[in-house]
């Protein structure tokens, strides 16, 4: 969504909007002007009956962490959670502070994990060996904003000398890119909460591990189910067009940025990026 540049007249109400005043918005199928309280409600499409790779087996996860950057920063806990409502869960303890930052973000403390946490090794090695059978059948692994965990995890486990997965075999669904790419326009955040509140995904306990990969499953399985040329798409295909669908996103960010001004860079890798 974009401010408009001229005035024009509100596709809603027909009120004239002042230039800078609405937005921008694309609506059946073309640009047009809108005052900003004029804006409908953004509601997603219908649930359908049809099959696809949603009906079948998935397996979710999600890592919390002692901070932003993948590749420095350490995992303290991790969660599995499987389409046939198994789950696995894990508590480590990173060998490093938890930064009071991170401790607001995901609630666990240096003290707790030091006490209840396992040594990072053990519990890579334990979860690496989980991953491992779920790439060596084929089944898709369900990740949310999939770069970030899987390069954390790819990177402690080269750190904790955990032997690595079999990266190049594995099967990735993002739901970010999955809506980012069906619905590029729509207003407001992207996190795995303001996700799942659009598409009708219960999320009751954020920034748990575990309760945030049974939303990302869950949240994969509602997208599938209300556009069927998504749930159409064989696991292989859909990892190699989530390739391409991320990298333009990234472009399109990245544009942004060079137009606001800012230096950020944004990296089009996906699933993971991994230097070295």
């Amino acid at each position: 969504m974009v401010a408009n540049r001229y005035a024009g007249s509100c596709v809603f109400c027909r009120d004239q909007v002042p230039a800078g005043a609405g937005e921008r918005l694309q609506h059946q199928g073309r640009w047009v002007t809108a005052h900003t309280e004029c804006l409908p409600s953004p509601v997603p499409p219908p649930l359908g009956d049809h099959d696809g790779w949603h009906r079948r087996a998935l397996v979710a996860l999600d890592v919390e962490t002692t901070g932003p950057d993948p590749l420095t920063d350490r995992i303290v806990s991790a969660g599995l959670y499987f389409s046939d409502g198994r789950s696995r869960e894990w508590l480590i303890d990173p060998g490093v502070e938890i930064p009071a930052a991170a401790t607001a973000v995901h609630g666990i403390t240096t003290e707790h994990v030091r006490e209840h946490g396992a040594p990072p090794g053990t519990a890579l090695a334990e979860l690496g060996a989980v991953l491992g059978e779920v790439i060596r059948h084929g089944v898709p692994l369900v990740v949310y904003r999939a770069p970030f965990d899987l390069t954390l995890l790819a990177a402690e486990s080269r750190r904790h000398a955990v032997q690595p997965l079999a990266w190049e075999r594995m099967l990735v669904i993002d739901p970010f890119v999955l809506d980012k790419h069906l619905d590029p326009y729509r207003r407001g955040r992207r996190t795995l909460l303001d996700v799942c509140s659009f598409y009708q995904v219960p999320l009751t306990d954020a920034h748990s591990a575990l309760a945030d990969a049974t939303a990302a499953l869950l949240l994969a399985q509602s997208i599938a189910a209300r556009h069927p040329g998504i749930a159409a798409m064989a696991p292989t295909a859909l990892h190699q067009a989530q390739i391409d669908w991320h990298a333009a996103q990234a472009a399109s960010l990245q544009e942004y940025f060079e137009r606001t001004g800012s230096t950020q860079p944004v990296d089009p890798a996906w699933p993971l990026c991994l230097p070295g």
